[in-house]
This record gives structure tokens, C-alpha cells and sequence, in this order.
């Protein structure tokens, strides 16, 4: 974009946008005393750990929770975060609101500058921007909202350029976007890849394609080796970045996902019937969506897009609008595919995430590109978008303020932790080392390592690698804290090399809830494992009360549209007393070395583990 009176008018109108944001997010983010998230179990307080891991010196290319593991979030959010808080000396919580005002400014003007290279239309150019990442969207607090906000636009941009270009220079450049991808998010990165492999056969077999009299006839491209060629330097460029993270999950685990999220954590689509409902409920949020005027413009236009784009298929625009449509759409519901040959899925709820929302924000503004070049319309094109980008800003800015109004977890990060929380923060941070282990119950290690970035024996399953065996640390664990066997408890506690036990007040309620009489009345997230692996035998070998259930693994993924399990569930009966839960015989092990105390009350311990 070459810079002249006419976009200089226009840069400023994307510069008052993007004051907006930002005076719009600083609002709300000046009245957070913590993150607008649960502690025990939120998807932000998980961030903030490995965020304060890598600002504490920790390894940002191995887990923050677990030692020698792979990350449980992909690690470039928290790497770019960390980088911002430590240059600055902010704290992880702050760093992470900078960053995303930061965001704002990087994210709108990729998008902006993206949409004004393919449409060569500033108005349109503004108009995408504010559809594709309106207001609403802030503040950005966790990895795959920052993919989905500057990583998609950057690949699907630099995919555009090469889809023109096709020469070394794009092919580097959508390389290097891969590699981002690739260490962005792990769907992210699987769409990259498989629209890089649709754009190769798009080269190869279907550029040249032929309708006539009805018959298709597909030409083989005579440039073939010199696409081949180009294609493999992207693919090599982008999977060498991508082994950053990569590298074991491929080369090690072979792919074997033990900890196999994407089956329990997400809706059963081994049922063909959740398989079409599905497929419906994407297509409705994206093109047949009424939850309210606004939504139901943009989703209709978006819609008439797909018109629009058959019937100028000679643009090329269009061609790639219908490429990244195809994309989408194939990446998104491939579990019809690999669901009866593979008997598991990509996540689709995730692809789908990084795929639609661009390609409907740019079936949305080519609907738009053609309907002001109507002769009717065009002499009024200017005042029109003009009105339709403050009418959508407008509803942008109610829905934002109704999210800040009415949202339960704005409210929760306008209040600060509790005290005890906060002084058991400040102990670890001040008196042990950034790799020292803890062992806690799964909720008290999650906050626990979220606050501090220690890491933790065990800690809520569904944050973890996929590549980890979560169920032999918790099987594990259970005989540390409730086994009859002092001999193993003690190879135990070398095995996973636990420096610290911390107790809390909240330890049994943690796991599970229980009325008056003292009976179950449900449970939290208490030490779990699948029914496999002679798990029972070990169970029993060491003395452990169990009980068997068929159930849900996650305990904020439940629903009849969920897979259920077979699970081994570590009984209440093992706990000795509400102050110590674990055996007798752990103590020996224990050296009370901090606690706090409120109104004579004591409400968390933190032991030194001595072997």
C-alpha cells in the first residue's frame, strides 16, 4: 500500500478504530484484580502458569506443570508474553494484559493491511477487520484466541500471496507462517498443512480444469516438478519451526495420544447422528445465524458470498475465496473419514475455529465488494459502508458492554484471590526453585502451578499433553499419599523426585462433596483413572479404596453428547483426618516448612518432602 493523501485518510480512520479498542479494553482490564477466570481448573489461570514459568527461568520448550513433558498450551502466546513481562518487569498477570493491547494494534493492522492487499478497497479493508475481530473478542488472554486473532490472518494472507505469486519468495514467507502455526496451536496447525496440501493438488490437477458439455476434464499441469519443488521448501520451512514442539509427539510418541483429550473432552463423534448435528451447527453459526440483527446481516451477506464467488469465478479472489471455503469445510468435518478408519478425530470444534470465520469475513466483504460496484448502488458506496461500519461497531460496543455487565468470570477477576492463596503464592515464589515438584491433590497442584509455575505431580487431566500417561501419575499418586507400602511409597517419591506436599483446607472438597451424614453427594475432581492397565491389581496390592464407575473423565466436559468411561475413582475412605488426608506413614517423609493462619484457623501447609 503506497502512502498518499488518500490512505493516509483512511490510516487515520484505523487508527481511531484502534484507539477504540484500546481505550475500550483498558476500561475493563483496569478494574481486573485477578483473571476473569476460575482458579481451580480456567483455561487463563493454566496460561498464567506456564506465562510465570518461563518469566521464573523455566524451560519454555517443556511443560510448565510437568516435568519432562511436552506443554499442554503450544508455546509461542507464552513465550511472546513472558518476553513482554520480563523486558518491562511487569508480573505474568500484567504482562498478560499488555499483551493483549498490544494484540489489538498488531492483530488489526495485519488484518487490515491483508484485506486491503486482496480487495485493494480501504472501506472493505476496515469493514473485514472489525468482522473478523470485533470488540468482543478482548481482552485476549489464552493461546488459541491469540491464533485465531494474528497467526490465522498472517498464514491465510501469506497463503493468498503465494496463491498469486508462486515463487520463492511467497513460498518462504508461507513457510515461515506454517512454522508459527505450528507452534501456535496443534488444529491450527493441522489446517495449515492440509491447505497447503489442498493448495497442491489445486496446482497441480485442478488449475487447469474444464467444464464443457457437462464432463470435467482435468489437466495435469506441465510445471509439475517445479511445484513439487516449491511445495516441498514450504513444507520443510514450516515443519522444521513446527518441531520446536513437535519433535517428540512425532518422532517419539509416533502420534499414540495416551491422554486422548480430543475423545473425552469434546462431543462423541463416533455417533453418526452428533456427526450431522455437528456439521448443521457450524454451518448455522456462520451462515443461517439469528441470534440477533447484527449477526444475522453478516452471516446472510457471508452466505450470498458463496453466490457471488460462483458467479466470478474468473476472479481471482474469488478462486481463492472458494479454496479456503473448500478448506474449511473438509478440515472441519473430516471425522466422516477418519472416525470409522481411525476411530478418532482432529478436534473439529477447533479447525473449525481457525478456518470459517476468515473465509466467511471474506465471503462478507466480496458480497460487499459487489454489491456497491452496482451501478444503482456505487454513485452511494461511500456514505453506505460508511454507515455500515459504525452500525456494526455500534452493536459491537452494546455487546461488549453486556459481556462486562452480565459475565460471571468479569465479575470474578474484579475481586482479588483470597488471602491464604496469595500468601501461599508468595512463599513458593520466594523459598524454592523454579523446577522443584509438588504434590497436592489434582485442583490444589492445578492453582498451585498456575500461581507459581512449579511444577506438580499430578494435576486436572484435560490441561495436559496428549502425549502424556496421566493415568499411571495418578494411579501413582494414590499410592504416595494412600498405599500400605512404605517401601514404594518412598521409590515413589525418588521416581517423581517431590520436593513439597501442599495441604489447603480446601483438599477434600477439591474432590469430592458430601451432605450432613457424611455420604458423597458428588465430586470435584478427585484422583481418577480408566479402568485399564490392571489398574484394580495395583489398587489392591497397596490397600486402596476405590469404587468403579461409568462416567464422565472431565468434570467441566459432562452431557449426554460426551463419551463416558470406565473409571477407577480413589475413595474418600483412604482420608485419615480433614488436616491430614494421606497415611500415617507419609509423614515420616514431612517436614512442616511454612503455613498460614487466619483467626486461629489454619488454612494451608506446606511440607518439605525428606528422603
Amino acid at each position: 500500500m503506497k502512502l498518499n493523501k488518500e490512505s493516509m485518510k483512511y490510516i487515520i480512520i484505523l487508527f481511531i478504530v484502534i484507539s477504540y479498542y484500546l481505550l475500550t479494553q483498558q476500561c475493563l482490564i483496569s478494574e481486573f484484580k485477578s483473571l476473569p477466570s476460575p482458579l481451580y481448573g480456567g483455561d487463563y489461570y493454566f496460561q498464567l502458569g506456564s506465562i510465570t514459568h518461563m518469566m521464573e527461568g523455566g524451560n519454555p520448550l517443556e511443560a510448565h506443570n510437568i516435568k519432562g513433558s511436552e506443554p499442554g498450551y503450544f508455546i509461542l502466546y507464552s513465550f511472546l508474553v513472558a518476553c513482554i513481562g520480563y523486558l518491562f518487569s511487569l508480573t505474568p498477570i500484567i504482562a498478560m494484559f499488555a499483551f493483549s493491547q498490544l494484540l489489538i494494534v498488531l492483530s488489526l493492522s495485519v488484518i487490515y493491511l491483508s484485506m486491503y492487499y486482496i480487495f485493494k478497497n480501504h472501506w472493505i479493508a476496515l469493514l473485514g477487520t472489525i468482522v473478523y475481530l470485533p470488540i468482543t473478542k478482548f481482552p485476549i488472554l489464552l493461546y488459541n484466541s491469540f491464533t485465531h486473532a494474528l497467526v490465522v490472518p498472517l498464514f491465510f494472507f501469506t497463503l493468498y500471496y503465494f496463491f498469486e505469486n508462486r515463487n520463492i519468495k511467497s513460498g518462504i514467507l508461507l513457510g515461515l507462517t506454517i512454522g508459527l502455526m505450528g507452534i501456535s496451536h496443534g488444529s491450527a496447525f493441522f489446517a495449515a498443512n492440509f491447505s497447503l496440501l489442498i493448495l497442491f493438488f489445486y496446482f497441480i490437477l485442478f488449475q487447469n480444469i474444464s467444464i464443457k458439455n457437462f464432463s470435467i476434464k482435468i489437466k495435469l499441469n506441465k510445471e509439475i516438478y517445479k511445484f513439487f519443488g516449491l511445495f516441498l521448501i514450504i513444507f520443510l520451512i514450516g515443519f522444521s519451526i513446527s518441531l520446536l514442539y513437535w519433535y517428540k509427539p512425532i518422532f517419539v510418541y509416533h502420534g499414540k495420544t495416551l491422554n486422548d483429550m480430543q475423545n473425552w473432552a469434546f462431543i462423541n463423534l463416533s455417533n453418526f447422528s452428533y456427526q450431522i448435528e455437528f456439521l448443521f451447527h457450524i454451518l448455522q453459526i456462520y451462515f443461517f445465524n439469528f441470534s440477533n440483527i447484527k449477526v444475522f446481516f453478516i452471516s446472510l451477506l457471508s452466505l450470498f458470498g458463496i453466490f457471488f464467488v460462483f458467479k466470478n469465478l474468473e476472479d481471482k479472489k474469488a478462486k481463492y475465496i472458494l479454496l479456503l471455503l473448500i478448506i474449511a469445510i473438509l478440515s472441519t468435518f473430516h471425522y466422516f473419514i477418519t472416525e470409522p478408519l481411525l476411530g478418532t478425530h482432529f478436534v473439529p470444534q477447533r479447525i473449525s475455529y481457525f478456518t470459517f470465520p476468515l473465509t466467511a469475513m471474506l465471503l462478507f466483504c466480496f458480497t460487499i465488494e459487489k454489491l456497491i460496484s452496482i451501478k444503482e448502488i456505487k454513485k452511494y458506496r461511500l456514505p453506505v459502508v460508511l454507515l455500515l461500519l459504525l452500525i456494526i461497531l455500534f452493536a459491537q460496543h452494546i455487546e461488549f458492554q453486556q459481556k462486562v455487565d452480565t459475565d460471571k468470570w468479569v465479575q470474578v477477576g474484579k475481586q482479588p484471590l483470597s488471602q491464604d492463596i496469595l500468601e501461599t503464592k508468595k512463599w513458593i515464589l520466594s523459598n524454592t526453585c523454579i523446577n522443584d515438584i509438588f504434590l497436592s491433590t489434582n485442583e490444589l497442584s492445578f492453582a498451585l502451578n498456575a500461581l507459581t509455575g512449579r511444577k506438580v505431580m499430578i494435576t486436572r487431566r484435560s490441561q495436559n499433553s496428549p502425549f502424556l500417561d496421566i493415568d499411571q501419575r495418578e494411579a501413582d499418586a494414590a499410592i504416595i499419599l494412600y498405599g500400605n507400602n512404605s517401601k514404594k511409597r518412598k521409590e515413589l517419591l525418588k521416581k517423581y523426585n517431590i520436593k513439597y506436599l501442599y495441604w489447603s483446607n480446601y483438599w477434600i472438597q477439591s474432590e469430592y462433596y458430601f451432605d450432613n451424614q457424611g455420604k458423597i453427594t458428588g465430586w470435584f475432581d478427585p484422583i481418577i483413572v480408566k479402568d485399564i492397565k490392571n489398574y484394580k491389581s495395583y489398587f489392591d496390592n497397596y490397600n486402596i479404596s476405590y469404587f468403579s464407575l461409568n462416567t464422565w473423565i472431565d468434570p467441566a466436559v459432562k452431557g449426554e453428547k460426551i463419551r463416558k468411561y470406565d473409571l477407577l475413582f480413589v475413595s474418600p475412605q483412604n482420608y485419615r483426618s480433614f488436616e491430614k488426608p494421606w497415611v500415617e506413614d507419609l509423614d515420616n517423609y514431612l517436614k512442616e516448612v511454612w503455613n498460614f493462619k487466619y483467626e486461629n484457623q489454619t488454612l494451608a501447609r506446606i511440607y518439605e518432602i525428606k528422603i
